[in-house]
């Protein structure tokens, strides 16, 4: 599955005055058919206040994390970020242009650009249920042929198998050096206790515990993740930490997705950069920001000239 799947629309609905609303559905198919079942886009309009309102809201219900952008009447980009997209999601107070007075029978039609960038499932991220036939094998020396050491010579026992089927960095340890050298137990030298507890509970349970709290620990799971190609385990990273932006973490968070070639990290990053960017401009690590990561700020820049903060 692509870490991002990007679905843009263009259409127009009627807008009614006097909080009456009027809905347009668009039926998709493929793969966004699978993502959000249909978009519908509904919108009401105030004439005095030259302003509306829309609601944007998928066919299936299943919590999604997702990127908004939306523009109405040819006005400025509008971005939101949700991590928790179930039914609606609203767009108040928008500055539209009316001509002229409408009323109940007489609609405005209003102009729509929708951007929706997908960015995965809540469920798949908080508890895949591929692993329900393993996490009766956690921290169980049944079967085990393999162990995992972390700091303070603390030592899991684990499955070959298991680590094989998803890495594959570790799959050729153990079919190369390990088989060379007989040995039975992989050394993480640079990983707590903590850390170990979560990475072993990732691999029989695809879950994680402490990183969930815990900026440090689910930093050093998306280094190890990025590290021994564990895909699933730096996605769930990303999440965690995109969930978790600060104005004051914004910038450094930026310069992990690059070296963690997190392009959902990144993107969330960026959106919260633009959402917040009175903030995050007058940093005092700004500047050299800009200087070290000029391809970063080009994107900051491009996307808050055409937004305005939701």
């Amino acid at each position: 599955m692509a870490a991002y799947e990007t679905l843009i629309i263009n259409c127009y609905v009627k807008a009614y005055d006097d909080d009456e609303w009027f809905s347009y559905t668009i039926d998709l198919s493929g793969r966004y058919k699978e993502l959000f079942g249909k978009i519908k886009v509904s919108a009401s309009a105030d004439s005095k206040f030259n302003s509306a309102d829309i609601k944007i809201k998928k066919g299936i219900s299943r919590p999604t994390i997702a990127i908004i952008e939306l523009k109405a009447d040819n006005k400025e980009w509008i971005i939101r970020d949700t991590n928790n997209w179930t039914n609606e999601i609203e767009f108040n107070f928008l500055d539209v242009t009316i001509e002229e007075a409408i009323h109940k029978t007489s609609p405005f039609r209003l102009d729509v650009v929708l951007k929706i960038t997908w960015c995965g499932f809540v469920d798949d991220i908080n508890s895949p249920n591929l692993y329900d036939n393993l996490k009766h094998y956690l921290y169980s020396p049944v079967f085990s042929d393999l162990k995992i050491r972390v700091q303070n010579n603390k030592e899991y026992p684990v499955h070959k198998i298991v680590l094989a089927t998803q890495s594959p960095v570790l799959e050729n340890i153990l079919r190369t050096t390990m088989e060379e050298t007989n040995a039975n137990c992989i050394f993480f030298s640079d990983v707590e206790e903590e850390v170990g507890d979560d990475l072993v509970m990732f691999f029989y349970q695809g879950k994680l515990k402490k990183a969930h709290n815990d900026h440090k620990t689910a930093l050093k799971l998306l280094e190890i993740g990025t590290a021994y190609k564990i895909s699933k385990l730096s996605m769930i990273c990303s999440y965690i930490l995109s969930n978790k932006l600060t104005v004051e973490n914004v910038l450094n968070t930026l310069e992990l997705s690059v070296v963690y070639e997190s392009v959902v990290l990144q993107l969330r990053a960026i959106v919260f950069a633009v959402n917040n960017y009175d903030e995050v401009s007058k940093l005092n690590s700004f500047q050299s920001f800009s200087q070290q990561h000029p391809e970063l700020i080009a994107k900051i820049n491009k996307k808050f000239q055409k937004c305005r903060k939701q």
